[in-house]
């Protein structure tokens, strides 16, 4: 893979890191929170994003994610995994967290998945001849609409303050599927145990770096802020229950 190539993946990955603390903020400055809270955790969270983005490029450079643990589950698999469950279980059990989702505009939420238009690049390697068809279409193809519309949807939303909730779920439903489909394609495309397709071309550069940065660290930073959204479409549906009981009563 060209240095080009290299230095968009990387430069992709950083924005992110730089951006995901950005969207954060804008909600924090909507909290009462006191400002070393504020700080407190806007640092735990740039340095864990650091962190991840550090050691996975680290690890793909290795080629661990290449092997498989007990000679079955490929390791890049557990690397998708393992950020989603932890994203999740914060969630859950932080007050601050769902605070946070509270105030983060919707529009922040959906808007900063403009870079899933990056899966260009899944095209461009396929018309090299360097990826199979079978994983390069499909999650190429649906990474440039979710992050295209991602853009349109943040617009609509940002300008009239509030959005289309089908169109919103829509969105957030097409773009959980794409990944969905693009690990699943990517699995039985790459050379593994699991290998069921794509003999000719096996998906070996999917588990490499650089390339392996997507996977390991965009998709699951993708699936988060796809349930973050979703979760927030739920707070602002219950929100307005609530009012509605409550002008009823009154």
């Amino acid at each position: 893979m060209s240095f080009g190539f290299e230095l968009l993946i990387l430069a992709s990955a950083v924005l992110l890191v730089v951006a995901l603390p950005l969207v954060a903020y804008s909600g924090f400055k909507k909290t009462n929170l006191p400002a070393n809270t504020v700080t407190k955790n806007m640092l735990f969270l740039t340095g864990a994003l650091v962190v991840w983005l550090v050691l996975t490029a680290w690890l793909s450079s290795t080629g661990i994610y290449s092997t498989q643990l007990f000679s079955r589950v490929p390791i890049i698999g557990i690397a998708i995994s393992v950020p989603i469950v932890l994203g999740v279980l914060v969630y859950r059990r932080s007050a601050t967290a769902r605070l946070l989702l509270q105030a983060i505009p919707q529009s922040h939420l959906i808007g900063i998945q403009a870079y899933r238009a990056f899966g260009f690049v899944f095209l461009i390697l396929w018309g090299q001849g360097l990826i199979p068809g079978l994983f390069a279409l499909p999650a190429g193809i649906g990474d440039i609409l979710t992050g295209v519309g991602a853009v349109l949807l943040a617009v609509g939303v940002g300008i009239f303050q509030t959005g289309n909730r089908l169109a919103i779920r829509f969105w957030n439903s097409f773009g959980i599927a794409d990944l969905v489909l693009a690990v699943f394609l990517g699995t039985i495309t790459s050379p593994t145990p699991l290998q069921l397709a794509a003999f000719d071309m096996p998906n070996a550069l999917i588990s490499a770096y650089p390339l392996a940065l997507i996977p390991t660290f965009a998709v699951p930073i993708a699936i988060l802020l796809h349930l973050a959204s979703l979760a927030k479409l739920r707070q602002e549906e219950q929100s307005t229950e609530i009012s509605e009981v409550l002008e009823e009563s009154a």
